[in-house]
């Protein structure tokens, strides 16, 4: 357990710097909270693309109780997900160790365009 948790910051490091090198987009990538949801351990977030480019990413979840938490996928597993260029779409993330039930209030993007 403690090699996958050190093996998932890496990885996320090694996404952050990735990004920084890259131009930023005209519009970019933005976290809707009011269109987000909750349903059991469920939370399906609202993402809008107003690029012309496809984005690859994972996030990190900032939470009502301060607990920041790595997006995850069904299985525990860091979940990279791609929205396509000029969409709107509700994704599927799992947090581990929220004592909230209500949606991030900010969501930390990291990722590369394509």
């Amino acid at each position: 357990m403690k090699r996958l948790l050190i093996g998932v910051y890496l990885f996320s490091i090694a996404l952050l710097f990735s990004a920084c090198t890259a131009l930023p987009e005209s519009g970019g990538v933005s976290y809707i909270s009011s269109q987000s949801y909750v349903s059991g351990d469920k939370y399906s977030l609202c993402f809008e693309n107003t690029t012309e480019k496809s984005l690859e990413f994972s996030i990190y979840g900032v939470l009502r109780d301060n607990n920041r938490a790595v997006g995850l996928d069904e299985n525990g597993i860091m979940k990279t997900a791609v929205i396509n260029r000029y969409s709107k779409t509700n994704i599927d993330f799992y947090f581990n160790d929220t004592s909230s039930r209500m949606v991030p209030y900010e969501v930390i993007i990291i990722g590369e365009y394509k």
